[in-house]
């Protein structure tokens, strides 16, 4: 049986005390799952990193992947 409502209240603690939380594990083991479950609980940004290395790698700036998702001023 897999307790995921102890990972998703550990993630929750780990995000009341900073607003970011990095999940680490071994593949397919529901990391993915958990963050956007907890993205949409909190009405909250997911980023999918493998995607922002990805462009770094190819030489793109960090900046012009976070720009889309920066809150409007």
């Amino acid at each position: 049986m897999i307790r995921r409502s102890a990972a998703l209240e550990a993630v929750e603690t780990a995000l009341a005390e900073s607003p970011v939380c990095a999940l680490l594990g071994p593949r397919q083991c529901g990391k993915t799952t958990l963050a956007q479950q907890v993205a949409a609980k909190c009405k909250a940004r997911y980023f999918d990193l493998e995607e922002a290395s990805k462009l770094w790698l190819r030489g793109g700036m960090p900046r012009s992947f976070l720009a889309p998702n920066e809150p409007a001023s």
